[in-house]
């Protein structure tokens, strides 16, 4: 895949929101979601950008992906969710969060 296909714009833009997730950079979040990244986007190893955010405590984020309509249930490979991953970790106000935007416990 190369620049000349749309598709390459995705992907580079799905990458960037991951990396800005996993560095806690709101603003490169907001940004990425603005230039067209799937904010249902998943990291290598398959852990969607929500459940990222969730477990690292980054609560602004979270609010930030449900407002770009994140699948608040989308589950990793090994069944996890943003909700469990928030739990686990005693995240309660992201917990809440989901929970409001329709997180299935």
């Amino acid at each position: 895949m190369d620049e000349g296909d749309p598709k390459w714009y995705d992907e580079v833009n799905n990458e960037w929101l991951i990396e800005c997730v996993n560095k806690g950079d709101l603003e490169g979040v907001r940004t990425a979601v603005s230039c067209g990244a799937d904010a249902n986007a998943r990291d290598e190893k398959g852990v969607p950008a929500i459940t990222l955010a969730a477990e690292k405590g980054h609560d602004r984020i979270v609010l930030v992906l449900i407002d770009a309509d994140v699948d608040v249930n989308a589950q990793d490979r090994n069944g996890r969710t943003a909700i469990m991953a928030a739990r686990n970790a005693e995240h309660w106000a992201i917990a809440g969060f989901l929970l409001e935007a329709g997180a299935r416990e």
